[in-house]
């Protein structure tokens, strides 16, 4: 895509998401200030019309975010309506977008973020601070079958920061962080049942839905991402979540990067879309 076509594309997505003139030129800042290297200010807010109610988003200068709220808004990646929601929890939380999303599906709902990278996390409070959102746990951690510690490799793309080792890509730069499990996390949290589980972390849903697995048998419904760098796809979801009980779907796929959004539900669990 050139320069013009990429242009005319970040318009149209002004647009299609319903943003005055200045939260579009906002948007289009934090596009081409990060193509010229400027990271300053820390993010613009912008202003989202969703649900009946305006959100206020922070898109940082790194021509990344936009993306992430587009998937999330407009893409409607968690476009789901699921009966007696009291507990949610978002794995890989990023800048507290999908947190947000699913806050005003289920403003009642207890909710907890789980997201390893700090810069993250900085944004996430805002982001919840900014949206009145006072009640949700965030957990400086990366989620795993134990509590400990762990490394998660730093991709160039904000959004694809993992634990897991990409084969097509050379050795990246890590950090050490916490990592907690599912089932000390529902303790601390005091959560018998996850009736909203969120899960988007870059290829480790593969060890985390194939070892350990007693916490699943406590989770009513699950909307998330399975990547196609760690060769679990919609297969292999269906062999291992069938196990505890659940009907799995692919919502969407990726076509270039193979990357599918699934959703998983007892057959107890009412679900209709939303519109």
């Amino acid at each position: 895509m050139n320069r013009y076509q990429h242009l005319k594309h970040l318009l149209t997505l002004c647009k299609r998401l319903g943003l005055s003139h200045l939260d579009s030129l906002k948007l289009l800042a934090s596009y081409y200030f990060s193509r010229l290297g400027v990271s300053w200010p820390p993010f613009f807010v912008v202003h989202l019309s969703h649900a009946g109610k305006v959100l206020r988003i922070p898109l940082r200068p790194n021509g990344t975010d936009y993306k992430v709220l587009a998937d999330v808004f407009l893409n409607h990646f968690y476009k789901i309506e699921v009966s007696g929601v009291q507990t949610i929890i978002d794995l890989g939380a990023n800048i507290g977008l999908s947190t947000l999303y699913l806050k005003t599906l289920y403003p009642d709902a207890r909710v907890a973020c789980v997201e390893p990278v700090p810069a993250n996390v900085e944004v996430l409070k805002q982001t919840l601070l900014l949206n009145g959102i006072d009640d949700a746990h965030v957990f400086l951690a990366a989620i795993g079958t134990d509590n400990g510690s762990a490394l998660l490799m730093l991709h160039s793309d904000p959004t694809a920061h993992s634990l897991v080792p990409s084969s097509s890509i050379g050795p990246l730069p890590s950090i050490e962080v916490p990592q907690i499990s599912v089932t000390s996390l529902m303790e601390q949290l005091g959560f018998t049942v996850i009736d909203l589980l969120k899960i988007d972390i870059e290829g480790y849903e593969k060890t985390l839905f194939t070892s350990k697995t007693d916490w699943l048998d406590s989770t009513r419904y699950i909307v998330g991402e399975a990547h196609a760098h760690v060769n679990y796809g919609l297969l292999e979801l269906q062999r291992d979540l069938s196990k505890h009980g659940f009907r799995v779907q692919q919502e969407y796929q990726d076509p270039v990067y193979g990357m599918i959004i699934f959703t998983a539900r007892r057959s107890d669990v009412e679900v209709a879309p939303v519109f």
